[in-house]
């Protein structure tokens, strides 16, 4: 099992089978259905908008999409399976019909009876189970650090638990769970 942090994923750089760098990871997208990571939004190396017949907007780098069924492994960078001969045939043109993961970053968690338990920090993401995000690190409310029996830390910051993605039923606003508090009490209970 190779997990990863959402925010590790940020600036690595991309990689075509013939070893150009094609860029780095501007963020991520995701089905928001199957929790499943669907496509890198990349920031094009230096020079490589015209080799790519895109255009530089507003001073950055053009971003493209690629899906990631391009991708044959990532640890310290993401390796495609196609040289640059085929990488246009593989990336699509930045969509905002499909959600970014870090737009989910910062967004209240509350449980099914709407108590407000902490905001988002980051997502983990399974790179074998086929880049499904699996968990997410929330920063506990302090004025719920008791309510969920956890231990205050020393230096005044918020402990952070783990929320499962399964547990969470719908992402808008906020980030809203299936379970009560109840619940997660004592899942925290376990996992502390």
């Amino acid at each position: 099992m190779y997990i990863i942090q959402s925010e590790d994923l940020k600036n690595m750089q991309v990689i075509t089978a013939d070893a150009r760098i094609l860029g780095t990871i501007a963020d991520v997208k995701y089905d928001h259905k199957s929790w499943n990571v669907s496509h890198f939004r990349v920031n094009l190396a230096k020079g490589l908008e015209r080799e790519m017949a895109t255009g530089k907007s507003r001073g950055h780098f053009a971003k493209l999409l690629i899906p990631i069924d391009s991708v044959d492994r990532a640890s310290e960078v993401v390796l495609l399976a196609c040289n640059m001969g085929c990488i246009k045939d593989v990336v699509i043109p930045d969509s905002d019909n499909i959600p970014l993961l870090s737009s989910i970053v910062g967004k209240k968690v509350v449980t099914s009876e709407n108590v407000n338990i902490g905001n988002v920090e980051t997502l983990t993401i399974d790179l074998d189970e086929h880049w499904l995000v699996t968990g997410m690190k929330v920063r506990v409310e302090k004025t719920m650090v008791e309510t969920l029996g956890l231990k205050k830390s020393l230096f005044g910051k918020s402990p952070a638990i783990n929320i499962k993605t399964l547990d969470v039923s719908v992402v808008g606003d906020m980030a809203f769970m299936s379970r009560t508090l109840d619940e997660l009490k004592k899942e925290v209970a376990i996992y502390d």
